[in-house]
């Protein structure tokens, strides 16, 4: 915080928080660091336009051929200064909670419109 010149971040101790995808980055050199820096390891000093970065990427969605399915790091104890990479959500991924809910919501769109075709039809 006390050396950081970017009025933007250094209140948080110069945290850029959640990225966009590749590509959206301002600064080239600061998108590839963030898709090349492995999990988990603090990587840097990297220098572009904006000054000197270092870089510990925390989480990662969406991009399994980089990180398999280890995707998010998680500190699971006092001990464990930058913590463990555990499964994370993936957006996109179908699970079978999901699966079941879209059969159970279309059998009941199914018996009901078929029970209210049938109500319809009796009233005529």
């Amino acid at each position: 915080k006390r050396y950081s010149k970017d009025d933007t971040t250094n209140f948080r101790g110069g945290l850029l928080g959640e990225l966009v995808p590749q590509g959206y980055c301002r600064s080239q050199v600061l998108d590839r660091a963030c898709f090349e820096v492995p999990l988990g390891q603090m990587e840097g000093p990297f220098e572009s336009e904006y000054g000197c970065h270092l870089i510990l990427v925390s989480e990662r969605m969406n991009c399994p051929k980089l990180d398999g399915g280890e995707t998010k790091l998680v500190q699971t104890s006092d001990g464990d200064v930058f913590g463990t990479l555990v499964p994370s959500q993936q957006v996109g991924q179908v699970g079978a909670g999901f699966f079941i809910g879209q059969v159970g919501y279309w059998l009941f769109v199914f018996l009901a419109g078929g029970i209210l075709a049938e109500l319809i039809t009796n009233l005529m």
